[in-house]
């Protein structure tokens, strides 16, 4: 059998017989050098083909890292986040104004192995913490295994407890959807759980292309309302429900020509950053959840109903005197 057919498949015949040309030279030189009884030679080779083979091999990795840093694509586009389990794309209003990101946060988790002074710690972290029951932080701090204490840090409060220089203390970080305008078009945009998936508004019902525009780079999902518009139209259903005092009320703006919503709103009204504490009233959407009878506002439709198909016209009139009874029921 030739040199040329133990190549293995996809390398190069000739390419092989040099290879174990060069290999079969390097062992005749050791054979040589133990024949003439010169070892130091014998090790000297050997040192500088261990050498050469680790040299290639670290050219080769360089090679490889500066072709995967320069030309891979990793890291472009304005995300906040990188696109992981559970991330979201921006949601924008259709000027692409921000209505919900998702934010870098912290968790914060608690060795009690490595702390030095148990007592102190619980003190340090209870006045950093004031959040956290005293039975959670007694139970994380003389615990035996690092525990999870609290979630949801901002880069800012992150900051503050580290300064605190205690031992046993770590963070990691942790994606989070963050509703920079508050209340405003909360029942629109709705909220999600700890998971990233939609449970309310547009964030529920768009949530499959909002997860696929995270790794997009960084695309947004627009909606039809107009933020300007929105906030206007709450501030006036909030002054009218506090003048009356209703269970509840709505209020929608829509473009007549294309019927595109540029505006809905739902009162009472919560904060999607903190939908947690609101309560099943809060959270409804009354313009698209509330199923409640129209009462006097239909009228408008029985007028156009009689108008449109000449029963009625403006001038026409009615006697009324008498309740009008319909099966059973008196009207």
């Amino acid at each position: 059998m030739s040199l040329a057919n133990l190549g293995p498949s996809g390398f190069q015949p000739g390419a092989w017989r040099w290879l174990i040309e060069r290999v079969w030279r390097l062992e005749h030189a050791f054979e040589r050098s133990r024949a003439a009884a010169k070892p130091e030679d014998d090790t000297r080779i050997r040192i500088f083909f261990v050498m050469a083979f680790f040299g290639v091999c670290f050219v080769a990795l360089a090679l490889g890292a500066s072709a995967s840093a320069l030309f891979s694509g990793g890291g472009k586009g304005p995300g906040y986040l990188a696109s992981t389990e559970g991330a979201r794309g921006d949601l924008v209003d259709r000027d692409g104004r921000l209505l919900a990101v998702d934010l870098t946060h912290y968790a914060l988790y608690v060795d009690p192995r490595e702390v030095w002074d148990k007592p102190q710690a619980r003190r340090a972290l209870g006045k950093a913490l004031p959040e956290v029951p005293a039975k959670r932080l007694d139970k994380v701090i003389f615990g035996e295994r690092r525990t999870f204490l609290l979630g949801g840090l901002t880069p800012e409060q992150k900051d503050a407890i580290f300064n605190l220089g205690l031992p046993g203390i770590s963070f990691e970080e942790q994606g989070r959807r963050v509703y920079p305008l508050g209340e405003t078009a909360a029942h629109l945009v709705g909220f999600v759980d700890s998971g990233g998936k939609g449970l309310a508004g547009a964030e529920r019902a768009l949530d499959k292309p909002i997860r696929a525009s995270a790794g997009e780079g960084g695309a947004a999902t627009a909606l039809s309302i107009d933020i300007r518009v929105q906030a206007a139209l709450e501030d006036e259903l909030r002054k009218a429900a506090l003048e009356f005092q209703p269970r509840g009320a709505v209020g929608v703006v829509t473009n007549v020509h294309t019927g595109e919503i540029l505006g809905m709103a739902s009162y009472p009204d919560f904060d999607p950053n903190k939908a947690g504490t609101a309560t099943d009233d809060q959270k409804l959407n009354r313009a698209a959840g509330a199923v409640y009878e129209m009462g006097s506002t239909f009228k408008a439709f029985t007028v156009a109903i009689g108008l449109d198909t000449g029963v009625a016209t403006p001038a026409s009139t009615f006697d009324a005197r008498e309740p009008y009874k319909l099966g059973y029921r008196t009207i």
